[in-house]
């Protein structure tokens, strides 16, 4: 059921989401950010491949590399948009009265991760300089960001939130403000002990702590219908140009401060502003929409 909420001057729409399109649009964005922060990122600076590569030069860095700094978002976009499509499926599940099948969608997550696994892993085993010999548990670990593919790191902490995700989607339907509360607290937090204190919990316990709140955020954007209203102002020549200059900003600020402390906002900014940019498919002979 579509409920109006008066904020201000806006109007946003409580459980209208935006297309399927869309939302492979902002997936084929994060996965985008994700190769440049990987591909360009500050392992990749000594690599003999990228000192030979022509680039811009900004500040005295390659403009790739100062981009790459604002990539390190990847992972909050995932999760942020992991939690707007699970809390539509929670929404369609609980007016229909049946249950998330969440242990169908975890295993279907892993089927994936393994099928990747069994691609790349065999691979390694030519390049002895890795060290990586094969046995069960190294391929288990390795799956799972433990050993050798620590890009994955955010794999363990997702699977956990995915299968509470019924009861944290339930929270967040009936108590918002309640649970992203919780949820700003228990972030920053842990951030506050890992920065200033060196002091870790479980890193697990950390990892889920960090990304609930980019998976709350998401769920929000969701139930207030914000992601369809920042589509509804996409022909406003104004949207469009805060659009851009926000973006320009957040770029620059990633550049000057590249610590993730403010990427789950980041992100849910970043995802807000592209759907502004992707509904204007011509302004003023400029195509900024990309179909991928």
């Amino acid at each position: 059921m579509e409920k109006s909420l008066k904020i201000m001057n806006f109007t946003l729409y409580q459980y209208k989401y935006i297309s399927k399109d869309d939302s492979t649009y902002l997936k084929g964005l994060a996965i985008l950010i994700m190769i440049c922060l990987h591909v360009f990122g500050s392992r990749a600076v000594n690599l003999p491949a990228y000192q030979q590569m022509d680039d811009f030069v900004f500040m005295g860095r390659p403009l790739s590399f100062c981009l790459s700094r604002f990539c390190s978002i990847c992972v909050h976009i995932y999760i942020l948009l992991s939690g707007y499509g699970l809390f539509i499926v929670y929404r369609r599940k609980v007016e229909k009265g049946v249950g998330m099948k969440n242990l169908k969608r975890i295993s279907l997550l892993m089927a994936k991760v393994i099928l990747v696994g069994t691609i790349f892993y065999p691979i390694s085993l030519f390049y002895p300089d890795l060290q990586w010999h094969f046995s069960f548990m190294e391929c288990v670990r390795m799956l799972l960001g433990y050993s050798g593919n620590y890009e994955w790191w955010f794999l363990r902490p997702y699977l956990i939130i995915a299968a509470l995700s019924p009861f944290l989607l339930k929270g967040i339907n009936k108590k918002s403000v309640i649970c992203l509360t919780i949820s700003l607290l228990l972030y920053f937090l842990t951030k506050y002990l890992i920065y200033f204190h060196d002091f870790h919990l479980f890193v697990i316990l950390e990892q889920v702590f960090i990304l609930c709140l980019p998976f709350f955020l998401g769920a929000i954007l969701a139930k207030y219908g914000i992601l369809a209203w920042a589509k509804s102002i996409s022909q406003s020549h104004f949207a469009v140009f805060l659009s851009i200059t926000v973006l320009m900003v957040m770029l620059l600020y990633k550049f000057y401060f590249p610590s993730g402390i403010i990427d789950p906002f980041i992100s849910a900014v970043f995802v807000i502003c592209c759907i502004i940019l992707t509904n204007i498919v011509k302004s003023g002979g400029c195509i900024i929409y990309l179909p991928l």
